[in-house]
């Protein structure tokens, strides 16, 4: 929604020219900038919801998050299909060396072009 509210602005101002002066930095402002500003704005909303609706059932959720990853699930048995090996902790280390090394390199990135 943020988006296409922005698209449309930027379509109807060609680079600001026009616009009223309340919104006119809304379309000036740079794309990068502008997709933090919707990261924000899309984090409020999942908090918000998150906290105002109940939270389900912690048999639903067996599986689906790290804090339910090696709860029992209520499945029916499938013969013959591959069921992949747990995670070791190996790859457990590996997966959070990788993820630490994304991160830090999307900030040095933003860094050096803002």
């Amino acid at each position: 929604m943020l988006g296409s509210v922005r698209f449309v602005l930027e379509l109807t101002y060609p680079g600001g020219v026009g616009a009223p002066s309340a919104i006119q930095w809304l379309i000036t402002m740079n794309f990068l900038h502008y997709a933090i500003v919707m990261f924000v704005a899309c984090c409020a909303v999942l908090i918000g919801v998150s906290l105002m609706t109940p939270a389900p059932d912690r048999k639903k959720l067996a599986g689906l998050t790290f804090a339910t990853v090696n709860d029992k699930m209520d499945i029916t048995p499938v013969v013959g299909q591959y069921k992949p090996a747990a995670e070791t902790a190996r790859e457990h280390r590996l997966n959070v060396i990788f993820s630490v090394v994304l991160v830090l390199t999307i900030l040095l990135l933003y860094i050096k072009f803002w």
